[in-house]
């Protein structure tokens, strides 16, 4: 059965059968690909259509409007629709420096306890630690393997507590960068403050210390923001 029913021609006369009229091929014509940029919402109608459009174009714009308001950012409605979630880009890269950082106080805590099961977890065994140690307007550097580092944890019988604030974080995909200031204290007394550079990498058991580079310094210490330090 032909979909269109016979329509009278401009001159009145019915059009033949099988044959569609050209308000028909007007109406069966596809519509032209959407522009990019625009938007492809359906292009509003009168009568009971055009009101859908309408009332779904305003819900769209609402919920726009509401996650634009909790995200911070303007994320699309049809992920609410869908039910998928809107995360903010700079979530992400929040919980990244957060991770990076946990890393890097992590292997803080392991030299304050003395726990080199715990620093070896964390350290890539290929790495190694570089010692500035800033005398006037001259530099003695030091280095070690994180094995030698590691060899050596716990065997002093020292109590030591690293404290840093401030740090500068830079991440780019699997290599993150920590800059920070520090102070040191052995036995509870102050002994230097300095620079730590950490590099980390992102690997399948999460973000390990690569290298760390740190000046000691003795003379024009800065206050620490962090206050005195306090014991347990």
């Amino acid at each position: 059965m032909s979909t269109f029913e016979p329509t009278p021609e401009p001159s009145g006369a019915l059009v033949p059968p099988g044959r569609v009229p050209p308000i028909a091929l007007a109406t069966a014509t596809p519509p032209p690909p959407p522009v990019p940029g625009r938007s492809t919402r359906v292009r509003r109608r009168g009568g009971l259509v055009g009101l859908l459009q309408r009332f779904a174009g305003h819900a769209f714009d609402a919920a726009d409007a509401l996650v634009a308001r909790v995200t911070g950012g303007r994320a699309p409605a049809l992920l609410l629709v869908l039910g998928l979630p809107c995360v903010p880009a700079g979530a992400q890269a929040q919980t990244a420096r957060d991770s990076v950082l946990a890393t890097v106080q992590e292997f803080l805590r392991t030299m304050t306890a003395q726990d080199s099961a715990g620093a070896a977890a964390i350290l890539m065994p290929e790495g190694h630690f570089y010692a500035v140690a800033v005398q006037r307007d001259s530099a003695r550097i030091r280095y070690r393997p994180h094995a030698g580092y590691l060899a050596t944890l716990g065997r002093g019988g020292q109590d030591f507590v690293e404290r840093i604030w401030e740090p500068t974080v830079m991440i780019h995909g699997p290599i993150a960068v920590v800059w920070t200031r520090y102070d040191f204290y052995v036995g509870g007394r102050f002994s230097h403050c300095g620079v730590d550079a950490f590099t980390l990498l992102r690997t399948p058991a999460g973000w390990k210390i690569a290298d760390g580079v740190y000046t000691t310094e003795t003379a024009d210490c800065p206050p620490s923001p962090l206050g005195p330090l306090q014991r347990p």
